[in-house]
C-alpha cells in the first residue's frame, strides 16, 4: 500500500459509499477498526516508488500511483504481466503544482524557472520523465504525436477523471495519520 494516510483509508470509505473527506467520527471509527484489524495484518508493504518492487516481482497486487506505475512498466522485462486500473467507484483526483513561497529571496529566478518549465519541450521532458502531465495545453496531443508510450496512465480518460475526487484537509487529518500509523504497527511487514 502507498505510504499516504489519506490514500490508504480512502479505499474503506470508497468501498463503503463515503466521502473520502468524510469527518463524521462514525465512519472514522468504522474505518479504523477495518483497516487495522482486518487489512493491516495482509500488508507486508507500505510504499510509494513501486519500480524496484514491480521489477523484483515482490508483490502481487499493489496500490500506486498511475505515473510511477508506468515508470516502473517502462523498467520491467514483461510489462503485460501487469495491468493497472483506476479505483473504482472513485480515487484521488489530485495536481503537483509549481508555487514560489512568501518572502522567497528570489522570486524572479522562480518565477524564470516555472516559465522555463511551462515549455512546450521542457514540459513534455518533464511529463516523460515523471510520467504525469504538466498541465500544458495540446500537451497530450503532443505526447501521442511524439509516440510516448502508456499515453493512458499519463493521461486518464474523461470518464475516470469525472469520477475522482480531490482530497481535503479536514479536521479528520490528523485521525487519519493515526489510523495510518496504526495500521503500519498491524502490518506484516
Amino acid at each position: 500500500m502507498l505510504e499516504d494516510p489519506w490514500e490508504v483509508c480512502a479505499i474503506f470509505f470508497a468501498a463503503n459509499g463515503i466521502d473520502l473527506n468524510t469527518t463524521d467520527e462514525r465512519h472514522l471509527d468504522a474505518c479504523e477498526q477495518f483497516m487495522v484489524g482486518k487489512i493491516a495484518p495482509t500488508i507486508s508493504a507500505f510504499v510509494s516508488q513501486v519500480s524496484s518492487q514491480l521489477a523484483q516481482r515482490q508483490f502481487a497486487l499493489m496500490q500506486a500511483f498511475n505515473g510511477d506505475v508506468r515508470l516502473a512498466l517502462l523498467e520491467d522485462d514483461d510489462p503485460d504481466r501487469w495491468r493497472f486500473v483506476f479505483p473504482t467507484p472513485t480515487a484521488n483526483l489530485w495536481m503537483d503544482t509549481w508555487a514560489i513561497a512568501k518572502g522567497a529571496q528570489h522570486p524572479d529566478a522562480a518565477y524564470a524557472f516555472i516559465n522555463y518549465m511551462l515549455e512546450a519541450k521542457v514540459g513534455m521532458k518533464e511529463m516523460e520523465h515523471i510520467g504525469y502531465p504538466t498541465g500544458l495545453i495540446g500537451q497530450r496531443e503532443l505526447a501521442a504525436q511524439n509516440e510516448v508510450p502508456m499515453l493512458d496512465l499519463i493521461y486518464p480518460t474523461q470518464a475516470t477523471l469525472d469520477r475522482l475526487t480531490p482530497s481535503e484537509v479536514t479536521d479528520a487529518t490528523g485521525r487519519l495519520v493515526k489510523i495510518f500509523n496504526r495500521m503500519q504497527a498491524g502490518a506484516v511487514t
